[in-house]
């Protein structure tokens, strides 16, 4: 040590970056986070959540960081803010207090999400799935398949993304093992976005597992002939409040 400070003389280290950010994380979810859930959020194991946390340096976190104070605040800011996707709120389901707290206590049986258009349904389910996470933090994440790639949204923990593009076909011959194993799953919280129609010959098993899980099914014209615990969402208008049916 010469006792010169050598560029970019980043006056904290990445670790503290990190240890800052999951005191964000922690002040906005309103507890504390363990590595498996900050493992979830970037998609990576426990272990390798502890490693980033707790050990690694992170040069390259510090070089983007020396880059970005060279933009002016309103650069940067807008910078940042574009490349960050959507974490869809609670508003996205328009319902009221009492019909929320009602569709979170569910332990098992169908909802349907219906009405609106392509977009703002996707929006309500991924909403549904993420502040469920937050309510039941203690158990399984949830599992899904939706067929919408996540590059707008932050997309759930668990949920399986497939892109449309792939073609019927091809779409049905990757989701049935796939939907087999979510029924056999530890998750509570099953999300179906837009797959109903392609497997028509996996209705009744669905159907049986919503005897002990809730299952979630969003899509356009659904048709569901659950024999109890089955709720509908029917979204509005862009700005319509949404309403919410049991029976």
């Amino acid at each position: 040590m010469d006792g010169f400070a050598r560029p970019p003389a980043y006056p904290i280290q990445a670790q503290e970056l990190f240890s800052d950010l999951r005191l964000q994380l922690e002040a906005e979810h309103g507890r504390g986070l363990g590595y498996r859930e900050l493992g979830e959020f970037v998609g990576k194991s426990k272990s390798t959540a502890h490693y980033w946390f707790e050990v690694y340096d992170h040069p390259q976190v510090l070089g983007l960081m020396t880059l970005l104070e060279r933009l002016s605040p309103a650069r940067r800011h807008a910078f940042v803010d574009s490349l960050c996707r959507a974490l869809p709120g609670i508003d996205c389901l328009r319902l009221g207090r009492a019909e929320l707290s009602e569709l979170f206590r569910k332990q098992a049986g169908m909802t349907i999400i219906t009405g609106g258009n392509d977009g703002a349904r996707t929006l309500a389910i991924t909403s549904l799935g993420h502040h469920w996470r937050r309510l039941n933090w203690k158990d399984a994440s949830p599992a899904g398949l939706d067929l919408h790639p996540p590059s707008k949204f932050v997309p759930v923990s668990g949920v399986k993304y497939l892109d449309p593009a792939l073609g019927r076909a091809k779409l049905q011959l990757v989701i049935r093992p796939l939907l087999a194993r979510l029924l056999t799953a530890r998750a509570r919280l099953v999300l179906l976005n837009n797959v109903w129609s392609l497997l028509p010959e996996a209705h009744d098993g669905l159907l049986r597992s919503s005897a002990h899980k809730h299952i979630v099914v969003a899509g356009a014209n659904l048709q569901l002939q659950a024999k109890t615990g089955l709720h509908v969402i029917t979204l509005a208008g862009s700005a319509g409040r949404a309403t919410l049916r049991a029976s």
